[in-house]
C-alpha cells in the first residue's frame, strides 16, 4: 500500500475553506472527492460553483461571491499547475509539506483575497485581522459599531437572546454560525435594519469567523503570524521548492547506501539506452523494493514497469504503471508527467486499450497543467468519450516507438507498429474504389499508410462525386452517417464550399490549393431531412462544424439553409473553440486589412491552445504531448522554412477570401446568426483570451454589427484581461486603442441610458 500523499488535493483545501466559513454542512460528494487523486477536472469547477459561489452569494451577496470564487479558482489552478505539478516532495512528510505551503503559499492567498474584498467593499485595515491574541470577530464587531451609525439603535432593539448571542461572539466564547450571521438582518425593527449595509457587515463577519476558525490549530496560528509579518514587510519570501529541497537532502542522508540502488536504476533503466541481461536489472529492482522507503514505492513500481516493457510484457507493465501512477499523484512533481506519458502509450498499445485508465491519465494531465481538455463541456462525466477522442488513443499507440525506441528494449524484443496511425492518411488511386449500390450503407476501409473506416456515402462526398452520392441516396443510403472521426456527407458538402481552406501540399507543388466551391452536392443534400445532431456534431481532430463551414463559404444562402436545417449558432468548432459569429467577424477583419490580419497570424502567441491545434493537424509527426509540439515548432522556426511556408499559406488563403467574399455579405451573415440566437458575449481564446464577438466588432469599428449585438444582449460592461499585465480592459478602451470612431460615437449615443466603464 502506498504511503499517504503529502500534497492535499484541491477538494481538501476547498472543504477546509467551507468549514472555516461554516458552509460545509452535509456535502457527501465533496467528501468523496477529497479522497480521490484522479478526478474529472470539471468536478472542481462544479464544486466551486455549487459549494462556494452559490452559498456565498446567498449569505454575503453577489459581489463577494464573484470575488471569492474568482480568487479560489485562480489560487487552486496556480497551486495545481505551479506547485503540485512541478515540485516533487518525495521523502517529505505531509505535516512538513502543509507547514511549508502555509508559510510560502496559503498566507499570500489569504492576504490577496482580503485586499480585494476591502478594495471592493471598504472595511477595516488589514493589520487588525491577523492578531493571534484577540478574537477577530470581537474586533470586527467593534469596527461595525464605530463605522455604522445605526448599529447602536439596531442593537438596542434586539431581544435579550439576540444580544446575548452577539455578546458571546464578542467575548470569543463561541464562533458565529453561518445561519446566525445570515439572520442578523432579520432581527431588530425594519427601520433600524434598513439603515445598515448588511452585505458588508455579513461579509466581514464571515471573514472574521473564518480567521478565528483557522486560529484553532498551531498551523493556522503560524499562517496568521506569517500573514501579519508579510503585511508589515517584516518577513522574507519563502520558496516552496527551496524549503522542500532542504528537507529532501535530510531524507537522502537517511537512505545512505540505499541511494546507490536508486541511482543505478535511474541510469541503467533509461528508455533510450542499450541494456544488458534482463535478470541483472531484475535483481536490482527486487533489492530496492525490499530496502527503500515506502514513500518511494511508486518510483520502484515505475522502473519495474519499464523492465516489463523492455521484456515485452505489456499487461504486467500496465499493472505496475497503474500502481506507480496512483502512488506518484500529489507527491512526485514532474515525475508524474513522465509516468503518465509512459502509461499512455502502454495502455493504448494493448490489443484492447485500457480506456478507463487512459481517461484517468488524461484527467490528471489537465489537472496538473500538463495538457488541455480535448472535449469541451462543463459537466463532469464518467464516460470515456466525454474526455478522450478516438484519434488520441491512435496517437498514443502510434507514439509507443517514440517513447520506447527499439534500441532501448532488451535483446530480441520488438513490438508490432504496422497499424499505427502515424502520418497522413494516403490513398493514391481513388478511382479504384467503386460504389456498391446493392449495399448503399456499406462501410469502406480507406488508406494505404493506415486505414480509416467510413460509410461509402461519406467517401464519395469527400471526393465531391455528386452523381454517385445521388444514386446511393436513391438506393437507400442514409445521410445521417459519419466516419470514425465524425466526417458527415453534409459537412463534406459544406467543406467543398469553404473559401478559407488551403491544401498545403498542392500549394507547394504549384497546383491550385483551393476547394472547388462546387455546390451540387450541397444542393442535393440540403433537400433531404437531417437529424439535428448531424448538423451540430463536429469532427474530432480539426473540430470541423457545419455552421462554421457554412460561414466560411461566405454565402448568406448557405448559412441560412444550414440554420434552417437545425444548426445551433452557438456551437463551437475549429481547434481553438470558436463560435460561427466570431469566425464571421474575423473574416470581416481579414477583408478590411489583409496585411494586418497576416501580421497577427504570423505573430500568433504560442499558447497551449495553439500547440494543441498543431498537434491535431500534424498527423502525429510532431509527437503527442504539448511539449513535443513546442519543440517541433521551435525547431521549424529556427530553420527559417516554417515562417516562409506559413507566409505563403496565409497569403494564398487571404487572396481566396478577397476574391470570393464581401464585407456586405459577411455583415448580413453576422446579423443572420444574431437573429438565430448567436451570443455576442461568448468568450474566446483568440484573438485574445477573454475576447468576445462584441469586442471584436468594436476593434473593427463595425458599428452596424456592434449596434445589432447590443440589441441582441451585448454586454458593454464586459472586460478581458490583458495577457501580460493582467489589467482588465473595457470595450470603450478597445475602441479608443483602435481609433474606432464609429464605435466611440455609438457609445456616446447610449451613454445617457447606461453607464459605460
Amino acid at each position: 500500500m502506498h504511503a499517504e500523499h503529502p500534497y492535499p488535493n484541491p477538494f481538501e483545501i476547498l472543504r477546509f475553506v467551507l468549514r472555516s466559513l461554516d458552509l460545509k454542512q452535509s456535502k457527501k460528494r465533496l467528501d468523496e472527492l477529497v479522497a480521490q487523486r484522479a478526478y474529472d477536472p470539471r468536478e472542481l469547477d462544479q464544486a466551486i460553483q455549487l459549494y462556494v459561489s452559490a452559498p456565498v452569494e446567498k449569505y454575503m451577496g453577489q459581489p463577494t461571491a464573484a470575488i471569492a470564487s474568482k480568487n479560489l479558482t485562480r489560487f487552486l489552478k496556480s497551486y495545481m499547475h505551479g506547485t503540485v505539478g512541478k515540485i516533487s516532495v518525495d521523502g517529505v512528510s505531509r505535516d512538513t509539506v502543509l507547514s511549508i505551503l502555509s508559510t510560502a503559499t496559503f498566507k499570500d492567498q489569504v492576504i490577496e483575497l482580503m485586499q480585494e474584498l476591502r478594495a471592493r467593499l471598504g472595511g477595516p485595515h488589514l493589520n487588525i485581522w491577523f492578531s493571534s491574541q484577540a478574537s477577530t470577530v470581537s474586533t470586527i464587531l467593534d469596527w461595525i459599531k464605530d463605522s455604522f451609525t445605526g448599529w447602536n439603535s439596531y442593537f438596542s432593539d434586539l431581544s435579550k437572546e439576540q444580544k446575548d448571542m452577539l455578546s458571546s461572539w464578542s467575548r470569543g466564547a463561541e464562533l458565529p454560525s453561518a445561519q446566525s450571521i445570515l439572520l442578523l438582518g432579520n432581527a431588530g425593527s425594519p427601520s433600524m435594519t434598513d439603515e445598515l449595509d448588511w452585505q458588508k457587515i455579513k461579509t466581514w463577519l464571515f471573514a472574521a469567523r473564518a480567521i478565528d476558525f483557522v486560529k484553532k490549530s498551531a498551523a493556522g496560528l503560524q499562517l496568521l503570524d506569517d500573514a501579519r509579518l508579510a503585511l508589515w514587510g517584516a518577513n522574507d519570501h519563502v520558496s516552496v521548492a527551496s524549503e522542500i529541497q532542504h528537507h529532501q537532502r535530510m531524507t537522502l542522508e537517511k537512505l545512505g547506501a540505499d541511494y546507490q540502488l536508486i541511482a543505478r536504476l535511474q541510469h541503467e533503466l533509461k528508455r533510450t539506452i542499450k541494456k544488458q541481461e534482463p535478470n541483472l536489472y531484475r535483481g536490482i529492482i527486487d533489492q530496492a523494493r525490499a530496502q527503500i522507503l515506502a514513500s518511494l514505492e511508486y518510483w520502484i513500481d515505475w522502473h519495474d514497469a519499464r523492465w516489463h516493457v523492455f521484456s515485452g510484457q505489456l499487461e504486467e507493465a500496465l499493472a505496475l504503471y497503474k500502481r506507480a501512477f496512483s502512488g506518484s499523484l500529489f507527491r512526485s512533481g514532474e515525475n508524474q508527467k513522465a509516468i503518465i506519458d509512459e502509461s499512455l502509450v502502454v495502455a493504448a498499445k494493448l490489443r484492447n486499450p485500457d480506456r478507463v485508465f487512459l481517461k484517468h491519465l488524461k484527467w490528471t494531465l489537465i489537472n496538473f497543467g500538463y495538457d488541455i481538455p480535448s472535449i469541451s463541456g462543463d459537466r463532469p462525466s464518467q464516460k470515456v468519450s466525454d474526455t478522450i477522442e478516438d484519434w488520441e488513443i491512435e496517437r498514443w499507440d502510434a507514439s509507443f516507438g517514440i517513447v520506447f525506441p527499439i534500441e532501448g528494449l532488451f535483446p530480441g524484443i520488438q513490438y508490432d507498429t504496422h497499424q499505427s496511425a502515424l502520418g497522413p492518411l494516403v490513398f493514391t488511386d481513388t478511382s479504384a474504389i467503386k460504389p456498391d449500390y446493392r449495399n448503399p450503407n456499406r462501410k469502406l476501409k480507406i488508406g494505404e499508410t493506415w486505414q480509416r473506416a467510413m460509410p461509402q456515402l461519406v467517401w464519395f462526398s469527400l471526393n465531391e462525386d455528386a452523381a454517385v452520392c445521388e444514386k446511393l441516396i436513391e438506393k437507400g443510403a442514409r445521410v445521417d452517417v459519419a466516419s470514425e472521426t465524425g466526417d458527415t456527407p453534409i459537412l463534406m458538402a459544406l467543406e467543398a464550399l469553404n473559401v478559407t481552406e488551403i491544401n498545403e501540399v498542392d500549394l507547394v507543388r504549384g497546383r491550385s490549393p483551393y476547394r472547388t466551391l462546387d455546390d451540387r452536392l450541397f444542393n442535393l443534400l440540403k433537400n433531404i431531412p437531417h437529424k439535428t445532431k448531424t448538423l451540430n456534431d463536429r469532427t474530432q481532430k480539426k473540430r470541423l462544424l457545419p455552421i462554421i463551414s457554412a460561414v466560411e463559404s461566405g454565402r448568406l444562402d448557405v448559412v441560412q439553409t444550414v440554420l434552417e436545417m437545425g444548426a445551433d449558432p452557438n456551437r463551437r468548432g475549429k481547434t481553438d473553440e470558436q463560435t460561427a459569429l466570431n469566425v464571421c467577424l474575423k473574416l470581416i477583419g481579414t477583408i478590411k486589412d489583409p496585411e494586418l490580419a497576416k501580421k497577427h497570424q504570423m505573430s500568433m502567441p504560442i499558447t497551449p491552445e495553439a500547440l494543441d491545434a498543431i498537434r491535431r493537424q500534424s498527423h502525429g509527426l510532431s509527437g503527442f504531448t504539448v511539449e513535443h509540439q513546442e519543440h517541433t515548432l521551435k525547431r521549424n522556426t529556427e530553420n527559417g522554412l516554417f515562417g516562409e511556408a506559413l507566409r505563403l499559406l496565409i497569403e494564398a488563403r487571404n487572396r481566396n477570401i478577397l476574391q470570393h467574399m464581401t464585407i456586405a455579405q459577411l455583415r448580413e451573415i453576422a446579423k443572420l446568426l444574431l437573429g438565430a440566437g448567436a451570443d455576442p458575449n461568448a468568450e474566446h481564446a483568440s484573438p485574445i483570451k477573454g475576447y468576445t464577438p462584441l469586442m471584436l466588432a468594436a476593434e473593427l469599428d463595425e458599428r452596424e454589427l456592434f449596434d445589432a449585438m447590443l440589441v441582441a444582449g451585448g454586454d458593454i460592461q464586459k472586460k478581458y484581461r490583458e495577457p501580460k499585465t493582467g489589467r482588465a480592459v473595457s470595450i470603450a478602451e478597445i475602441a479608443r486603442d483602435f481609433n474606432a470612431a464609429e464605435i466611440l460615437q455609438s457609445l456616446e449615443d447610449i451613454s445617457s441610458y447606461v453607464t459605460i466603464q
